[in-house]
């Protein structure tokens, strides 16, 4: 019983092929350990990148909070120059009922006290803020930002309730004035003399 020639070729084939599988095998199980690293750094990479557009944009609300600050103060010092003008300056008459001139006066002098710490408020978180976002410890950045904003909404109340008081005094005022004209007969009379 001798096989002919190519008998043998199958089997060998076969085997072959089984040896070609283990060396593959055990090649992909040696590669396993080198994608690990690969795959690590791709996600610290990724880390990174978003870390990075975080403080980016953390960035642009600080200055954009550093504008507003800076911004808002230069009306509030403005208002505050005309409430105190509005003391020191406003003709009162003698004969104006004391709740009258007294309602005036605390008005204007609320409206300035208001402005005056809104003007204060954000010129210092406008000049802090930025400091601190630079020159704090690891995570200044958001501590500065999640600072900066409910500060400037406090200066920025402050701001809108003196200017609501500047407005009561004027209307205030504009009673007291009002009171001192001739009555209005005698006033459209004198207007057009006969």
């Amino acid at each position: 019983g001798a096989r002919p020639e190519g008998a043998e070729r199958p089997e060998a084939l076969a085997r072959g092929s089984r040896a070609a599988g283990g060396r593959e095998q055990r090649h992909a199980k040696r590669g396993k350990p080198s994608t690990a690293p690969m795959l690590h750094a791709d996600k610290l990479n990724l880390e990174y990148g978003l870390a990075l557009s975080l403080l980016q944009l953390r960035n642009k609300e600080l200055d954009h909070l550093t504008n507003c600050c800076f911004t808002l103060a230069m009306p509030a010092a403005l208002f505050a120059g005309f409430a105190y003008q509005g003391m020191v300056q406003v003709y009162m008459p003698f004969d104006t009922p004391d709740w009258l001139a007294t309602s005036f006066y605390a008005l204007n002098a609320a409206a300035m006290c208001l402005l005056i710490a809104a003007t204060v408020r954000t010129s210092l978180v406008g000049l802090m803020g930025p400091a601190l976002a630079l020159r704090g410890a690891p995570g200044a950045m958001h501590r500065a930002v999640e600072t900066m904003g409910p500060c400037f909404m406090g200066a920025w109340l402050y701001f809108v309730v003196g200017v609501m008081f500047i407005y009561l005094s004027c209307i205030i005022n504009l009673w007291i004035q009002v009171r001192e004209l001739p009555p209005p007969p005698f006033f459209v009379c004198s207007l057009f003399p006969s």
